[in-house]
């Protein structure tokens, strides 16, 4: 993978940010709460233990090397003893001490007055922060906000957020601290060799780039296709962007996935950082995913601040099927209305009363020759509209954005798709796959057409051996495709029908 001058029309660069700098001033901080990653309570032993609460002379005793007083409780006495305004208490001191580290270029005498003057709205956050973002699971109770792994996330959490929103006459915005030896991640810089299958892409500075799963190569397509993207660059070697976030105590840095540069509404550069997240990994740690977001918000607000980097912004793409509306938002279009509603499907309710909705690319993959296992449990997204058709298993509503068969299917269209059920498929609307299928608008090896087939003669046999597949668009402005394969009308070939169409919603 490597950057092509061919396409230097789309090269894209950002700052290497190493750290952030802010100024705390007297009339104190704010934060909006409500933007803050939800804090879901971490399970502790049953025996934890407990430090004393401190009041800021013993706080800056402790900075200077004094012990904190240290005792060991059972969960049953912890509660016993514990408030939750002390805990509240103690995440106001932490979060304010570290917001003062943050200001070692003012003289020790002037930070020590700072932290007294600010720790009353730390705490007025705190408290919000407990009220609003910290959820307490069946079997647990608040106090457990107090265990260390909690009071760390919570922390954590709140400098964060604090530092993105400063308030006061004359307080200055959080900015990135750029590396003065090498400012900029260039597309330009990169280089990369690897084993990984790869795939050419267009509406980027390289030729190509080695996606790491499917969804990654979902989400390269329909970048490239966007019409609200000018340019787009993976995040590969050579360009390493990195952001450094802090989890469970520890320094950490992760990798987002693409970046991409929008064609603004109002003509202004803004920047996307998309990172594509399956439910696989907020299942297995939903908060190292939240730190993970905040910290790149955190970022994309220092740099926005800068006003020499355009603005940028950061997306977790966690359903292909809604990146181009996001990919609107973020671009300054107003949300176009759904011609459907999500709804909460009971397993008895499903295809009865909802349908699932998903990418085609999911839809032409996971379709298998017996129809009645598809998707099953693991659809997530379910809707429902006015005026439903009768349902059936395997039906699914999936976006078309080629233009391709209108005026039946116009461009940008929710369809209704059903599974396909044998018999002539002869002047019929398929969405078909077959492996050289490549069409702009559409999953690779993937088609909406509608099908039309023809006996050819074996040259060498006289037999009728082969079928000669058309698939026919209904816009004059696109051609057909012509596939010459051993096909027969019982659904088995190289040619597969992955499903019928029903209706446009």
């Amino acid at each position: 993978m490597r950057a092509v001058d061919e396409k230097l029309e789309f090269a894209i660069e950002a700052p290497r940010v190493e750290n952030f700098t802010y100024e705390l001033v007297e009339s104190g901080v704010l934060c909006d709460v409500g933007a803050l990653p939800e804090l879901v309570l971490h399970d502790e032993p049953v025996a934890v233990e407990v430090e004393a609460v401190r009041g800021y002379k013993d706080e800056v005793a402790s900075v200077q090397g004094v012990a904190a007083d240290i005792e060991r409780q059972t969960r049953e006495a912890y509660y016993a003893n514990i408030h939750p305004q002390r805990i509240a208490f103690t995440i106001a001191q932490r979060v304010t001490s570290r917001l003062v580290d943050g200001q070692r270029k003012k003289p020790a005498i002037e930070r020590v007055s700072l932290t007294a003057q600010l720790f009353a709205s730390v705490l007025q956050i705190t408290n919000r922060f407990i009220q609003q973002r910290v959820r307490v699971k069946a079997g647990q109770d608040l106090r457990d906000l107090g265990f260390e792994k909690n009071l760390q996330r919570a922390v954590e959490a709140l400098s964060t957020g604090i530092q993105m929103g400063f308030a006061g006459q004359n307080a200055s915005k959080l900015l990135p601290v750029v590396n003065r030896m090498r400012s900029r991640m260039r597309s330009h810089d990169v280089n990369e060799h690897t084993k990984r299958p790869v795939h050419l892409i267009e509406k980027s500075h390289l030729n190509a780039f080695a996606p790491r799963s499917s969804v990654e190569i979902q989400v390269a397509r329909a970048l490239d296709w966007s019409e609200h993207v000018r340019a787009w660059v993976p995040n590969a070697r050579g360009f390493d962007l990195r952001i450094a976030y802090e989890h469970d105590g520890e320094e950490r840095s992760y990798e987002p996935d693409f970046v991409a540069e929008l064609i603004m509404t109002d003509g202004t550069r803004k920047f996307l950082m998309i990172e594509v997240k399956g439910g696989g990994g907020e299942i297995w740690d939903e908060q190292a995913v939240q730190s993970k977001a905040a910290a790149a918000m955190r970022w994309c607000t220092a740099v926005t601040n800068a006003g020499a980097y355009g603005a940028w912004d950061y997306e977790i793409v966690r359903e292909v099927v809604d990146l181009d509306a996001a990919l609107s938002r973020h671009a300054g279009y107003a949300p176009e209305p759904l011609p459907f509603r999500s709804v909460d499907a009971l397993p008895s309710e499903r295809w009865k009363t909802c349908v699932p909705r998903m990418p085609l690319a999911i839809a032409a993959g996971g379709f298998s020759e017996k129809q009645d296992t598809l998707f099953g449990a693991e659809a997530t997204d379910w809707v429902a509209w006015d005026g439903m058709p009768a349902l059936r298993e395997g039906m699914f509503v999936a976006k078309v954005i080629s233009d391709s068969m209108e005026p039946l299917v116009p461009k940008d269209s929710w369809c209704l798709f059903k599974p396909y059920e044998g018999g002539s498929r002869e002047g019929r609307n398929l969405l078909v796959t077959h492996q050289s299928i490549s069409e702009i608008g559409f999953p690779i090896r993937t088609t909406l057409k509608r099908y039309h087939s023809e006996k050819v003669v074996d040259k060498l046999t006289g037999e009728w051996r082969h079928t000669k597949v058309v698939l026919k668009p209904l816009n004059p402005a696109h051609d057909e495709m012509e596939i010459a394969e051993r096909e027969g009308d019982d659904g088995t070939g190289a040619v597969r029908v992955v499903a019928e169409l029903v209706c446009v919603l």
